[in-house]
């Protein structure tokens, strides 16, 4: 299997370039099917060859390792699926495969993307069959309970709020911000100029998705959300701010309120089937990565490279 995404990233990273203007760059001349070349010859530029051992050492070199991890984690699902009886025949991985072509609006159009992100369709054929795997591990036992529904409703027909973070890694420093925020300086500007939280801080302190109130421990942004601390977001008024907030691993933070989008009015009777069929997937989706985890934490895994 060819894992060209990673390699395409990975390629990107060293050549100092940027995945948009690859992707918008027009096709290598003559790069359509390959032709055959001399033996240990991969292309040649103007007549000079590049040779298939530069080739793989620089494959090697760029992204070697990262390939190669990814490798093991496709290793250890599918050790784990065949330890725990779990099969996925060639008909069911069609019919995913051919779910997703529709998905995608046609197969030229999935080729497309696939191509935009370095990836064949034989590369995506076997990452799903890995992912359907894990996911089958996933599935089982999966409920959801009342309580559950209830949240997961919350989170996708409750309110939304949009709110600002200035983020400290001392009580000092939090406590010297609120005091300027409160004598009237702008919220945005304390946050970009002391919150250590740099993907806000560069955007005036401004979380990039809004808090929700359903499922919790949640991350926003660089920020694990918990459900007593989104409580008191909801309690402010727009334009207000709560006060120092201890987190753990010796951080403190200060949130605003900036607006408050109000709850649907659509009653949870109504969607419940749509509402069990999300927060289902949700906990399927958090079983999988937790078990992907678990399984490369218990693997004996010796690395060459």
């Amino acid at each position: 299997m060819r894992y060209i995404c990673l390699l395409f990233a990975a390629v990107i990273v060293v050549f100092g370039g940027h995945s948009d203007c690859l992707a918008q760059t027009a096709p290598l001349a003559g790069s359509g099917d390959a032709i055959e070349l001399p033996e240990g010859v991969v292309a040649t530029v103007n007549g000079e060859p590049i040779s298939e051992e530069e080739w793989v050492e620089a494959l090697k070199r760029v992204a070697g390792r990262s390939v190669l991890e990814f490798m093991v984690r496709h290793k250890v699902v599918h050790q784990a699926a065949s330890e725990r009886g779990i099969e996925l025949s060639e008909a069911e991985l069609q019919t995913i495969f051919d779910r997703k072509v529709v998905e995608a609006g046609g197969v030229a159009n999935l080729r497309s993307y696939l191509a935009r992100i370095g990836e064949s369709l034989e590369d995506f054929r076997a990452r799903l069959k890995t992912e359907t795997l894990l996911r089958k591990m996933a599935e089982s036992g999966v409920t959801v309970s009342s309580d559950e529904l209830r949240r997961f409703y919350l989170e996708k027909f409750g309110r939304r709020a949009e709110i600002q973070a200035i983020v400290t890694d001392s009580r000092e420093e939090a406590e010297r911000a609120l005091g300027r925020v409160r004598e009237g300086a702008d919220f945005g500007h304390v946050a970009s100029a002391v919150s250590i939280e740099r993907t806000t801080a560069e955007n005036h302190g401004y979380i990039p998705v809004p808090l929700t109130e359903g499922i919790f421990p949640k991350p926003l942004g660089g920020i694990i959300m918990t459900e007593s601390v989104a409580e008191e977001i909801f309690a402010l008024e727009p334009g207000t701010t709560t006060d120092i907030i201890e987190g753990s691993g010796d951080v403190w933070y200060i949130f605003r309120l900036s607006r408050i989008e109000p709850a649907s009015d659509v009653r949870l009777e109504d969607v419940e089937g749509q509402v069990r069929e999300f927060a289902m997937e949700y906990k399927v989706q958090t079983r999988a990565a937790r078990i992907l985890q678990e399984l490369l934490n218990s693997a004996v895994i010796k690395l060459g490279i």
